[in-house]
């Protein structure tokens, strides 16, 4: 059943995230343009709008967005995805999304030989470790920055928790 509902929510990631996006589309180069337009990070996406944060995201920012993969939640579990989706869990899937958006910008350049904590806007923090490659919170990036015209997206290859 748990196998199920998460794989249709993984299915439906993309049409939901269109259904759900505001009147007025966000721009295509926003954080909230250029998660929705990356099939890779559609989970996170539909995360973000469950939890409405996709707002912010379109917003004026700054923000370091740290984006989980869909095999980053998939090795989560899929009944815990599932579980987080749900309305009664809004709060504590807010919770998790907003440890990983990092209050301002933090591009490759400033992190590149750095280890800063950055404080999220959850209200704690995480440690980007760019002295070996890049890392937050031990997590290594995979694949490249996204530049948006609001700051910054990481793809992670598992889910940052508290």
């Amino acid at each position: 059943m748990h196998r199920r509902l998460f794989l249709a929510a993984l299915a439906l990631a993309p049409l939901l995230s269109a259904c759900m996006a505001p009147s007025s589309a966000p721009a295509p180069d926003n954080l909230m343009g250029r998660l929705a337009a990356d099939p890779d990070l559609s989970t996170f996406t539909a995360m973000v709008q469950a939890a409405g944060l996709q707002g912010r995201l379109a917003g004026t920012g700054p923000y370091t967005v740290f984006a989980p993969t869909n095999a980053a939640f998939a090795r989560l579990g899929q009944s815990r995805v599932a579980a987080l989706m749900q309305p009664a869990h809004q709060g504590e899937l807010a919770t998790l999304v907003m440890q990983m958006i990092g209050q301002d910008n933090f591009t490759p350049q400033m992190l590149a030989g750095q280890q800063l904590q950055i404080a999220t806007l959850g209200g704690g923090s995480v440690v980007a470790d760019g002295k070996n490659g890049l890392a937050v919170n031990r997590v290594p990036v995979s694949g490249t920055a996204i530049a948006a015209t609001n700051g910054t997206i990481y793809k992670l290859s598992r889910v940052i928790l508290r």
